[in-house]
């Protein structure tokens, strides 16, 4: 639980400065958000008045008409009866953001109807997306206009298999071999690494968070940058946060 919510720190920096200078209210969406440590933060520390609500998504929750099983994430914290105890309205989306037809159903639920004029868009935030997943988040972006913020700390590295079968990614006018970025390694249960040793994935990391940069469209005033964060420590390196406007 502390080392999640260290991680989260600098992107709740980040959307309290872009909540602060932003007028209109905002929505904000956090991605792979686990038990939603982030919004639930997010929801006691920013001003109601600039802030529509949070939508969770994680493929773990459950869906609104089953009951929950032990494969869940179980939402007693946001549903039921302590729903109204939040600041901020929490409301969770049941997403596989590895499927193109739940991508955009995502799309199409929360990152493109504009509210009307005090629509201030949406912050779109994932904070410790494994492998591809951080692809997933640089395109809801992309194709999104509303998205008016991304904040983006990439985890583990692309599986070897992408490099075995000879990959590439492509995401905005940006393509790159699989081969450049793929590596083996990742915890395992009770926080064990597998794999080699993580210092000698630092390089591939750093290429990584580059492509994903570099795959960014922040469009005409926008501006994007990897900033770096010590938040791992003991061997962990991967403390590049990517930001876009």
């Amino acid at each position: 639980l502390v080392k999640e919510i260290v991680e989260t720190a600098p992107v709740i920096a980040a959307v309290r400065d872009y909540v602060a200078a932003e007028p209109r209210r905002v929505t904000i969406v956090d991605l792979c958000c686990g038990k939603g440590y982030l919004s639930m933060l997010l929801a006691e520390m920013l001003p109601t008045d600039r802030v529509r609500g949070c939508v969770l998504v994680d493929n773990a929750w459950p869906r609104h008409d089953v009951a929950v099983q032990d494969k869940h994430i179980n939402p007693e914290h946001l549903w039921g009866r302590y729903a109204d105890a939040w600041p901020v309205p929490l409301c969770t989306s049941k997403i596989d953001l590895k499927k193109r037809c739940s991508l955009k159903a995502l799309g199409e639920r929360w990152l493109s109807a504009e509210e009307g004029e005090e629509d201030g868009g949406v912050l779109l935030l994932g904070v410790h997306l494994c492998g591809t997943l951080s692809l997933r988040a640089v395109e809801l972006f992309n194709s999104h206009p509303r998205c008016t913020f991304l904040a983006l700390k990439p985890c583990c590295l692309p599986p070897p298999v992408h490099a075995r079968r000879g990959d590439f990614f492509e995401i905005g006018r940006h393509r790159f071999a699989a081969a450049d970025v793929a590596a083996a390694g990742g915890f395992q249960a009770g926080g064990v690494w597998r794999g080699p040793p993580r210092s000698h994935l630092a390089a591939r990391f750093e290429r990584w968070t580059g492509h994903l940069l570099q795959g960014i469209e922040s469009g005409q005033g926008g501006a994007s940058a990897v900033e770096e964060r010590r938040v791992q420590v003991r061997g962990g390196f991967q403390n590049a946060f990517i930001f876009a406007e």
